[in-house]
């Protein structure tokens, strides 16, 4: 028999009762012989705990009181966890049949322990199928996969010692904590240490009361989501010294918090490619909004040294943003 890795799952709960039992026997039902699943709830008031009660012999701890929010949740689970592979599974979300069985034969397989294993989740929009999501971003460069981040946080596991030494998620983020673990593991981690794997790991369900759900229906300045990513990413740019204003200071956003980048090793990257991609990226999406003053004013943290193709960008972009019948 194999000597299959520890997989440590926390599932973070507040009033999501009517999907919560799904997401327990999704990850019960896995059968996977080696597995501690803790759930955090932060005193529902509805069936949940009725539910809990009943599958409280199945779980490795679970609790329901008041606490600060979903990272708060998040960052207990992690303090008691004592696996090898770490995810949690929101209680609107669940886990697909055969996730981490698939989890840990890609980390056996792994000539050394990986920063995360990636896979595929499937989106549905409450019970009805919307499409396949691909795995989280990671290209052969560090320098893309922190510049055109996307993170599949259902289809990610992550490596828990290395979760710990970071001290597991900042809970002054409500939004961008998956975010902020991502970046600040691929800022120590080379690319080919984040494995992806062709098989759909997580389910993610959207519906009306979901904050990221709500978030999506916000504009730029609503969105606390964005202020957030803003926060980490800009983050990242003061500790290499490359500009004095922010980002989101150039699109007019507030900074929630003060936020210091959490990680102390950090490979040796091109942080001006990082920068004139995150910038142009932006650049593009509000383009796409018809934000024309926001376009300009966010391309004005372009690095002066930038290559020829982002400086094609700029000038296109500055041209349709100024004489749009061209």
């Amino acid at each position: 028999m194999k000597d299959y890795p520890k997989i440590s799952i926390v599932t973070p709960s507040y009033n999501q009762g009517k999907f919560i039992k799904q997401t327990i026997e999704s990850i019960l039902d896995q059968g996977y012989p080696n597995l501690e699943y803790f759930v955090f709830d932060g005193g529902s008031r509805d069936e949940t705990v009725q539910i809990l009660q009943k599958y409280s012999p199945y779980l490795s701890y679970w609790e329901s009181v008041p606490d600060r929010g979903q990272s708060h949740a998040i960052n207990k689970g992690i303090e008691r966890s004592s696996g090898q592979i770490f995810n949690w599974i929101n209680s609107d979300d669940y886990a697909e049949p055969g996730a981490l069985k698939n989890v840990a034969e890609a980390w056996m397989s792994a000539e050394a322990p990986p920063a995360a294993i990636c896979g595929y989740a499937h989106i549905w929009d409450i019970d009805a199928f919307s499409h396949k999501r691909r795995p989280s971003h990671v290209y052969a460069h560090t320098e893309e996969s922190v510049a055109f981040f996307n993170i599949n946080q259902e289809g990610t596991y992550f490596n828990l010692a290395e979760v710990k030494a970071l001290g597991g998620v900042d809970e002054r983020f409500h939004y961008a904590m998956d975010l902020e673990l991502w970046l600040n593991l691929h800022l120590k981690f080379p690319s080919n240490q984040f494995i992806q794997i062709d098989a759909v790991l997580g389910n993610f369900r959207r519906h009306m009361e979901a904050k990221s759900t709500i978030q999506n229906t916000l504009n730029l300045h609503e969105s606390a989501m964005i202020h957030e990513e803003m926060l980490v990413f800009d983050a990242m740019l003061k500790r290499q010294g490359l500009h004095s204003k922010t980002n989101a200071s150039c699109l007019g956003l507030p900074e929630p918090f003060q936020y210091t980048l959490r990680q102390t090793e950090i490979q040796n990257l091109d942080w001006i490619k990082i920068q004139q991609d995150y910038v142009i990226k932006w650049a593009k999406r509000l383009f796409e909004k018809g934000m024309k003053k926001e376009v300009l004013g966010i391309l004005k943290n372009l690095p002066a040294n930038s290559d020829a193709q982002s400086k094609r960008d700029v000038s296109y972009l500055r041209r349709k943003v100024r004489f749009p019948f061209l």
